[in-house]
């Protein structure tokens, strides 16, 4: 907010005859805090009521900030659908439309969509400016229909607009000619969900973390809450959404709504019925992990619709397991609407084999799909491994024989022969290479299962044996522990459009709902020292490149989904504000010694509960 609101606050105040307002009651931070929400709303309206200049203006903005800081989010959003259309008529009068368009600006552009005041707000911002007043001059007229072009913008997904309204804007925009210097930046961008929002001094000021340590906490990208041991599910999700050109294709699909309808044909239709399901609920999480304004999504909907070994199990599952089964359940769920080959096209390669008999001599072609190509460790080996070695060791000749436990039968020879050797001829490698390093065992000693931890170099640029591409690492999943059955999965991930955050963030950590960042690969490398990568997910760099210049978009559905989580989020915060302020006022019930342990002491109004509190006689629940 304007510096010129800390510096002339009291100023202000003392101008405006309301009765509300008093100077004791802004004498200080922690009165100011104690204002209370309905004096704030009827402060607003007050102000209103006195009529339009800069310190009106000035202070009806420091209010609107009040209410934010205070998590009173129904008001503001209350405020903004009555009294924008008001403030709009302010726009013409001498001296006060640069105040009014900002204070519009923050209001309408940088909150959640509330389709229902579209109408009525563009049409009078279309009034407005096919109307013009003298007190309006060039600058202002232009500012005046970037603003209207943006608005309708940003609603154009969510409401019908006629064809004419938006030629009569473009017309607009044609004649106010290009954009000029200062011009955007006059429009500037924040959020009413920002946590760094705080009245501090009589001013609103955005805290940033200034700590040298390369791991930083941010809640710009958002996390998923582990809902019962699915750090799995969650890590592979995670990984998946970075996978751009993926993410893309999943929110690109147009899912129509009839086939979530509830169908009755037996099983077979119930079951097509879960999977599609299972795709939508996929597009919706991408959607949230996208635009939400929570500062995590809880991913309960999303294991609703999984297969049933994972949608009804609390157990710790294989997150490598987990990919090739979700991706195969989806990819019949994709049949409904013709998009099958989504997931084929994405992950899936081809190699070609020769198997030849060493008795015999007999050579036998076959071609296998791959979805994932898994990399062994060389225990005779000890030290650092490279992925880049490891990766082209799995290419080498391969001998099967009764000793390895994988003996060939030779169709020529009618038998199980002592030595055969499998050999890879060509190979196609897919879109996205997922290489899946093997380090869980089972020990049939100890009938145990086992893991390696060996450490793994690996890189963010990879050309594979019988490639001529690059290809980019666009996450990876890594486990934490001794064991698959007690350990717990995180992921990290390069950013969609990592340009956009040059110097900034490099890589993202998700654990579970905490989400850290990395300014550079070699920051991140110096963090992971616990943790085992896994699965590294790698996007060919033709393919990569043309995912992430395209533009991304939400369908109207899947963007109106969002915009009603987020208002009902504001909701929700708000009521966690009071129910939080109301616990304030719970006193700690006092401690007093009886011999070696600390008691609680029985007051005299905990005589009223004849149960003795929450657990029984003499049990109390204390806050």
């Amino acid at each position: 907010v304007d510096k010129g609101i800390r510096d002339s606050l009291f100023q202000i105040f003392r101008r405006i005859e309301a009765p509300v307002f008093s100077h004791g009651l802004i004498a200080s931070n922690e009165r100011l805090k104690r204002f209370s929400e309905d004096d704030t709303v009827n402060a607003f309206q007050n102000l209103l009521l006195v009529g339009g200049n800069v310190n009106t203006l000035q202070a009806m903005w420091f209010l609107f900030v009040l209410l934010l800081s205070k998590k009173c989010y129904n008001a503001a959003l209350d405020i903004t659908r009555k009294y924008t259309p008001v403030l709009i008529n302010y726009l013409p009068v001498p001296g006060l439309f640069t105040s009014v368009l900002k204070f519009m600006n923050f209001t309408l552009l940088n909150s959640p969509c509330q389709p229902e005041i579209f109408p009525k707000v563009l049409e009078e911002l279309l009034r407005t400016v096919e109307t013009p007043q003298d007190s309006l001059g060039t600058d202002e007229l232009r500012r005046l229909v970037i603003f209207t072009s943006k608005f309708l913008k940003k609603y154009q997904d969510l409401a019908e607009i006629p064809d004419v309204v938006k030629e009569k804007v473009a017309t607009l925009e044609e004649a106010c000619g290009p954009l000029q210097p200062g011009d955007e930046e006059f429009f500037f961008s924040f959020s009413w969900f920002d946590e760094g929002m705080l009245v501090n001094e009589m001013s609103t000021t955005f805290s940033q973390s200034s700590r040298a340590n390369p791991l930083t906490k941010t809640t710009r990208f958002k996390g998923l809450a582990n809902i019962g041991n699915t750090c799995y599910m969650n890590s592979v999700v995670q990984s998946l959404y970075h996978v751009t050109p993926f993410h893309a294709e999943i929110l690109k699909l147009a899912y129509p709504t009839t086939a979530m309808e509830v169908e009755t044909q037996g099983q077979r239709e119930a079951l097509a019925k879960e999977q599609k399901m299972a795709v939508e609920e996929l597009q919706r999480l991408f959607a949230m992990l996208s635009s939400a304004r929570r500062p995590f999504v809880i991913p309960r909907s999303f294991k609703a619709c999984l297969p049933s070994i994972f949608k009804t199990s609390f157990a710790q599952q294989d997150a490598s397991e987990f990919l090739h089964i979700y991706l195969d359940f989806i990819e019949k769920g994709l049949k409904a609407i013709s998009k099958e080959e989504l997931v084929t096209n994405a992950f899936y390669g081809r190699e070609l084999n020769r198997i030849i008999c060493d008795s015999c001599g007999r050579e036998k072609q076959k071609e296998e799909r791959f979805i994932e190509w898994p990399l062994n460790f060389d225990r005779s080996k000890e030290g650092t491994r490279k992925i880049w070695e490891m990766l082209e060791h799995s290419l080498n000749d391969i001998t099967l024989s009764a000793d390895q436990g994988n003996d060939y039968f030779c169709e020529d020879c009618n038998r199980k022969v002592e030595k055969a050797t499998k050999r890879i001829d060509t190979i196609e490698w897919p879109p996205v290479l997922i290489l899946t390093l093997k380090r869980f065992g089972f020990d049939s000693v100890s009938l145990q299962r086992t893991k390696i931890s060996d450490n793994v170099e690996f890189t963010e640029l990879l050309r594979p044996p019988f490639s001529t591409q690059d290809y980019t690492l666009c996450s990876f999943v890594a486990h934490r522990g001794t064991t698959l059955d007690y350990g717990h999965y995180v992921s990290y991930a390069r950013p969609l459009r990592p340009t956009l955050d040059q110097g900034q963030v490099a890589w993202i950590c998700y654990d579970d709902a905490q989400v850290y960042t990395f300014k550079s690969f070699e920051d991140l490398n110096s963090q992971i020292t616990i943790d085992s990568p896994y699965m590294f997910f790698y996007v060919r760099d033709d393919i990569l490149k043309a995912a992430v210049e395209a533009e991304m978009k939400l369908q109207p559905r899947l963007l109106q989904f969002v915009e009603s989580d987020n208002i009902k989020y504001l909701k929700e915060s708000e009521d966690q504000a009071k129910l939080y302020a109301s616990l304030q006022h719970i006193k700690r019930v006092p401690m007093i010694n009886f011999g070696s342990r600390n008691m609680p002491f029985r007051r005299e109004e905990d005589e009223q509960d004849p149960d003795g509190g929450l657990f029984g006689a003499g049990n109390r629940a204390i806050f």
